[in-house]
Order: C-alpha cells, then structure tokens, then sequence
C-alpha cells in the first residue's frame, strides 16, 4: 500500500482556501447582482450561464495544457490566481456589464486549478492509493467550500444586510484567494512524481467525484481531464445507444436542477426573506444545509445502490426532487415564524442535497457500467459535458421563466425537466439489457461456426 506523508498532502490546505472563496461567492453572485445593479431575474440567470459558458471548454484546454506541458504547479497557481482576480472584479463592479464580465473570467481562469490538482494528486500516488487519497483531497476542498458558506453566513448575522458589507466581503475572498496561490506556491513539490500513468486514467470512472452542486457551473475534477475528442468507429460501438440515451437524461436532469438552483438564492432573499425580515445570512444557511446533508450521503450511496440497484435509487431521489422542488414555494403561506421558515427552507435543501449525492454517485456508477472496457475515461467526460450543456441552458430557462411568470412557475418546470429526465431513463435499462443479449447471441453464433 502506498502511503503519502503529512508534508507531501498539505498543498491539499491550498485548495481548501480556494474554495472558501469560491463557496463564499455562490450564494452571494445573485444577491449582489439584484442589489447592487437592480438586476433582474433574467441577468440572474445569464450571469450563471455565462460562467457555465466559459468553463466548459476552459476544463478542456486547462486540462490538455497541463497535461501537455507536465507542469501542474503552474496551472494550479493561475487558477488560484484566477479565482482572485475574478472575485476582485466583482467587488469593484460599477455596473451589469463588468460584474458579467467578473463571472465570465471565473469561468474562465478559475478552472485551471482543478485539473493539475486531480493530476498531481494522482502522479505522487501510487495507484492502489487513487480512491483513498483522491477522496481525502475532495473532503479537504469540500470542507473549504462549506466553511465558505459558513462564513457568509455569519459575516451577514453580524453586519448589517447593506451593499457596502457585500462588497467588503468580495474584497475579503479575494485575499483569501490570493493567500491559497501563495499557500500553493510555497507547498506544491512536483518533484516524486510517479511517470507513465496516462494508461490508468480509464480508471478514474471509478472514482467518486465529491463536489458541491452549484447553479453557476459544475466543477469537474476528472471529466476535465478526460479528452473529448471525436471517438473512433471501435469507441463508438462501446460507447452504445443506452449510454447515448442516459446522456439525454444527464442533460435533462442538469437543465431542471439549475432552472431551479439559478434563482433560488433571490428566492430566499425576496419572498422568504422579506415576508419574514431575515437576513441575508439566513440564505448562507440554507445553502450549508445542502452542502452539510450530501457530505454525510455520499459515502453511503454505494451500499444502497448494491441492495437496490443504481438505476432504482437514483430515480427514487430524482422523483423525490421533483416533490420538494415546489415545497419551497408552496409551503410559503403556512409557515408563521421567521425562525420556523429558516428552518423549513434549511430542511428543504438538506434533503435536496441528500439527493444530489445519490444522483451523482450513482449516475457515474451508470455511465462506468454502460460504457465499454476501453472508453470509460471518454465517457466520464461526456457525461461532465452533456451535464453542462444542461446547467447552461437550466440557468437561462430559469432566469426567463421566473423574470416573466414568477418562481412558481420556475419552480413547477424544473419539475417537469426532472420528470422528463426520469421518463426519459425508464427505457434505458430495457435497451442495455437488449443490446447486451444480442451480442451475447452474436458471440455464440461466432464461436459455433469456428
């Protein structure tokens, strides 16, 4: 068994101040933008897919680069960087247009980071160590991205709810931002590399991502790595029409759950909040719900998915989603306290994050299976991108749908976009199941005429 040494994994700490300021921000980007610049639902909404929009194809070529030029150290600290300059941008925004502009450069620059760091992590660790140590790396940048939350929360307790404040404490994650680059620059040693790798990162399919769901883009440690070029005729025949069917329900779900996720902090902030004059920070709290409820799931979404299968328990919480989603809105009239609604809404999300971790780990536990022995790696990063393809379009459907006929309705057509997703999975294991006897057949009929 391969060990690491404390000093060899305490650049992980790097990472995990980075992500205090990249969680510190996700809620904070549409509160600021309603505020500070009198935005409307719809700008909400452009400012979240613009963001997607840009990284996208930034994990595509951060990752290829940092590949090419074997240099991870150098990537990670742009991106930290990035993160910096990005959040210091929305900070001195004076109008829509800059603040857009902000969130575009986050997109764009902040990405970097998260292939290297998947990369270094897995060329200084042998191979029988990826999932333990990969696993550590995500819980330490997990941890980093919840005390985000966690100090939004409390900064906006302690302070007045006013522009001023909001802008300080943009000014604040950017110093964050830049102490993780420097962090990163005095910890990261790419000396004790293990060479040769590039064969494994098939592999990596079997690894479970432990990332934060969050409206504005989906970080993808592994799926960025992966090459999405065109596949060969031969990964064409693997990759197969049940996988080709479940990337359909991937960019279905996607569009319904950031419609929803793209306005839910406005949400928050306007109708919950003003009705019961909380804060704010009581937004923050909701959001560390989530990110509380689908770190204690994730790590036990395997043992459920061995008794029950993964297709049945990922469409239990899909479904499960498509009830809560309206929850949050239709439970508005009967709630009587502002404490009784920070606790509902807490509550609500909680359970929403609890079925954002089963949805996820279960659906690369999907596409691993679908997917042929030689593509596994191709396909993970198919799957990343078909799930931002939808995250762009959610965040503009969201953004339009609420801007002209309200949250309610938002709310009910993200329902309908998951539901069409579950519909849409139904056939999915028929179709594998069918495919899988014909080719069983095949390979009979083959060995009998030898």
């Amino acid at each position: 068994m391969h060990r690491r040494s404390a000093a060899g994994s305490s650049w992980y700490y790097s990472f995990a101040l980075a992500n205090i300021a990249n969680g510190g921000t996700s809620p904070l980007i549409p509160l600021f933008l309603v505020m500070a610049f009198s935005g409307t639902l719809f700008q909400v909404g452009l400012v979240t897919a613009v963001t997607s929009i840009a990284s996208i194809p930034a994990y595509i070529v951060w990752g290829n680069l940092t590949d090419h030029l074997h240099r991870r150290k150098l990537f990670i600290i742009e991106g930290f960087a990035g993160l910096a300059v990005s959040i210091a941008v929305m900070w001195l925004s004076v109008d829509f247009v800059m603040f857009l502009i902000a969130n575009f450069l986050l997109g764009l620059l902040f990405t970097a980071s998260a292939p290297a760091g998947t990369a270094l992590v897995i060329e200084k660790t042998g191979k029988d160590a990826w999932v333990s140590e990969l696993g550590k790396f995500s819980k330490i940048g997990g941890a980093g991205y919840l005390l985000g939350l966690v100090a939004g929360g409390l900064w906006f307790a302690l302070l007045p709810d006013r522009l001023r404040y909001m802008r300080i404490f943009f000014l604040l994650l950017t110093i964050i931002s830049l102490i993780s680059a420097v962090l990163a620059s005095l910890l990261i040693d790419e000396g004790g590399r293990h060479h040769h790798v590039s064969h494994h990162w098939n592999t990596l399919a079997d690894i479970p991502l432990r990332v934060s769901e969050r409206a504005k883009y989906l970080p993808s440690r592994v799926g960025a790595l992966i090459r999405l070029a065109a596949p060969t005729s031969d990964e064409r025949k693997e990759m197969g029409r049940p996988l080709m069917l479940y990337y359909v329900v991937i960019a279905l779900f996607a569009t319904g759950f950031t419609a929803f996720y793209a306005v839910l902090p406005n949400y928050l902030a306007s109708d919950v909040g003003r009705k019961f004059s909380l804060n704010t920070s009581y937004v923050f709290a909701v959001y560390v719900g989530s990110s509380l409820a689908s770190t204690f799931t994730y790590g036990r979404v395997y043992s459920l998915s061995a008794r029950f299968g993964a297709r049945a328990v990922q469409i239990i919480a899909a479904a499960a989603r498509i009830a809560i989603i309206p929850l949050f809105y239709l439970i508005l009239p009967v709630l009587t306290t502002g404490i009784e609604a920070a606790a509902v809404m807490v509550s609500l999300n909680a359970l929403m994050g609890v079925c954002w971790a089963i949805i996820s780990v279960t659906a690369q536990s999907i596409v691993a299976e679908m997917a042929g022995p030689h593509i596994k790696g191709e396909a993970m990063g198919f799957y990343n991108a078909f799930y931002g393809i939808g995250s762009i379009a959610g965040a503009m459907i969201g953004g339009i749908v609420a801007q002209f006929s309200g949250y309610f309705s938002d709310f009910l057509f993200s329902s309908l976009l998951v539901a069409s997703g579950i519909m849409t999975m139904l056939p999915v294991r028929h179709l594998s199941l069918s495919i899988e006897k014909g080719e069983r057949g095949k390979a009979k009929t083959a060995a009998l005429t030898k």
